[in-house]
């Protein structure tokens, strides 16, 4: 039975939820028993502890940070290992796109997707140091054309601006 009221999904969102798990599991196992669904928006690399909570979650929204765009490491396999568990519920998977971008790099990504859970919708966010990444003529160009590339290679792949800066949310 779904809960009352005009709110469907808790969100789990951060920082980074799964970091605090051993919190998140039993808080989403009391909501859900009040017919709330759980979102998780997370980094895509914490598998032991999604694999922990997955059994109470509804709906995952993960992250796939190329190195290239973080300056971080690559988390290629982290991220195929998440997936992995991931796929059993409703996922979704957001890349954040800059014009340092390597492409081979976005390729590999999409190409992780194709071999763990190749259904899964993924979404590229255009980041801009500049200026907001949908006013970025340059990017937004490099942004259809990733989006046709990865369309080769999986079902669908789809460009969503940060809306929240667009409506100048914090």
């Amino acid at each position: 039975e779904a809960a009352e009221g005009p709110h469907g999904y808790i969100s789990f969102t951060g920082g980074e939820p799964l970091l605090y798990q051993q919190f998140i599991k039993p808080l989403a196992e009391s909501l859900k028993l009040k017919g709330f669904r759980i979102y998780l928006e997370t980094n895509g690399i914490l598998w032991p502890a999604l694999n922990e909570v997955i059994a109470s979650v509804d709906l995952v929204a993960m992250d796939m940070k190329p190195a290239s765009v973080t300056g971080e490491s690559n988390y290629d396999s982290e991220h195929r290992k998440f997936l992995e568990i991931a796929r059993q519920k409703e996922v979704f998977i957001k890349i954040i796109v800059s014009k340092k971008l390597v492409l081979q790099e976005y390729l590999d990504q999409i190409k992780i997707v194709r071999e763990t859970a190749p259904e899964t919708p993924v979404i590229l966010v255009p980041l801009s140091s500049e200026i907001e990444g949908h006013e970025d003529p340059e990017l937004m160009k490099m942004l259809v054309d990733l989006q046709r590339q990865g369309a080769r290679i999986i079902r669908d792949v789809r460009i969503v601006p940060r809306f929240h800066k667009i409506l100048k949310i914090r």
